[in-house]
């Protein structure tokens, strides 16, 4: 997550006792060039085709669709942890089913004990279920997981129209 610091704009300086308050700030606000609070990120800066940082949890549906086009990115492996009935409904192209409900023991096995290095994205429906994966393997080792924000549906609604949603 990317924090932001601000910077302040002026207030107009308001004498007590005044009852019109917006004449009185008319006319004790002193002019001044116009100036607008822009955010300064703080933290690491990383470029659309690069993994977000590993304090991050989550990675956008535009990033991993970045990502996923630039030949010069990782190659990233999609775990799908939502149920078989909902993988047989719809999935992102290139996706591996592992249940949330079997994760523990099938994640054991094919995700933390495996020697495929690639960083890992899991999704489910919104985002909720992938995130306990992430956080999952995460306290099991694996550093470069991020879990898809809001899911397979804001996946459908922002990058690939053509995945159905439910």
């Amino acid at each position: 997550m990317a924090f932001y610091r601000f910077t302040p704009l002026p207030q107009p300086k308001i004498s007590p006792g005044r009852k019109n308050l917006r004449k009185a700030a008319a006319e004790t606000a002193e002019p001044s060039p116009c100036r607008i609070a822009l955010p300064i990120p703080i933290g690491p800066p990383y470029l659309p085709s690069m993994l977000p940082p590993d304090n991050e949890l989550e990675i956008a549906p535009a990033e991993l669709a970045a990502l996923r086009d630039d030949p010069g990115a990782p190659d990233i492996r999609l775990i799908d942890c939502r149920e078989e009935d909902e993988f047989a409904l719809c999935r992102i192209e290139g996706a591996e089913l592992i249940p949330l409900s079997r994760f523990a023991e099938m994640a054991s096995a094919r995700l933390l004990r495996s020697d495929d290095p690639r960083p890992l994205v899991v999704y489910c429906h919104h985002g909720m279920r992938s995130m306990h994966a992430t956080i999952f393997l995460r306290e099991r080792g694996r550093k470069e997981v991020w879990s898809l924000a809001g899911g397979i549906d804001l996946w459908s609604r922002m990058v690939d129209p053509g995945v159905m949603r439910y």
